[in-house]
């Protein structure tokens, strides 16, 4: 795993997976929760940042996400959270479980707020090995995940995901890093649930799926 780690971030010191809760899967669809999980060159995770964000509108499917419009009374909405979460992004090679509509639903939401971010499609998503739902890849892992849909959880256990399929190989690809030109954001408080402020295939090579991941052309 250290040597795929050391070449997927030749060019940063760090990956960031992410997992997005939403009110639907549209192009009018907002996102209600974000999380992300930061790894270092070692694969240990180094920071852990979730919010929920205020949509102005119906949360969506409550019994998916268990996000209701109480819960969101008092929190930011993307916008004004909007620079903290491109400084958080910039630089890092990105991750995800289904990448593309993680990727599709922020870039979206930054347009909605012409915040500049770069390409998030291009990154490892850790579905396309796996060719399974979340749960199903986790539990053929042996990675612990919470039944709740919370954000946070989620991208916890797919960077633990993410290291377990990458601790049977050797080599993996060059990476493609999140570049832009992104203000340096100052610190805000995101909003917590509590209301505070604040069938998996090993067979396939990581090298594969990393190149249709992080794809340069």
């Amino acid at each position: 795993m250290a040597e795929a780690l050391e070449r997927l971030t030749d060019r940063t010191d760090r990956i960031v997976v992410m997992d997005t809760e939403t009110t639907g899967f549209g192009a009018q669809d907002r996102v209600v929760e974000i999380a992300m999980v930061t790894l270092d060159l070692r694969g240990r995770v180094v920071d852990r940042w979730a919010t929920l964000l205020d949509p102005g509108r119906d949360p969506g499917p409550t019994h998916v996400h268990g996000i209701t419009g109480e819960m969101l009374q008092g929190a930011p909405d993307f916008g004004t959270l909007a620079p903290e979460i491109a400084a958080r992004l910039h630089g890092a090679v990105v991750s995800a479980h289904n990448l593309p509509f993680d990727a599709r639903m922020l870039r979206q939401e930054f347009d909605r707020y012409d915040v500049p971010v770069g390409d998030l499609r291009k990154g490892l998503d850790t579905l396309v090995p796996t060719r399974a739902k979340l749960h199903v890849a986790c539990r053929a892992e042996g990675v612990r995940l919470q039944p709740n849909h919370h954000a946070l959880d989620d991208a916890l256990a797919t960077a633990d995901l993410l290291l377990r399929i990458l601790d049977r190989f050797e080599t993996a690809p060059e990476p493609v890093t999140l570049e832009g030109p992104v203000d340096a954001a100052d610190r805000t408080r995101s909003w917590t649930r509590s209301g505070t402020a604040v069938d998996a295939d090993p067979s396939r090579l990581v090298a594969g799926w990393f190149r249709a991941a992080v794809d340069r052309s």
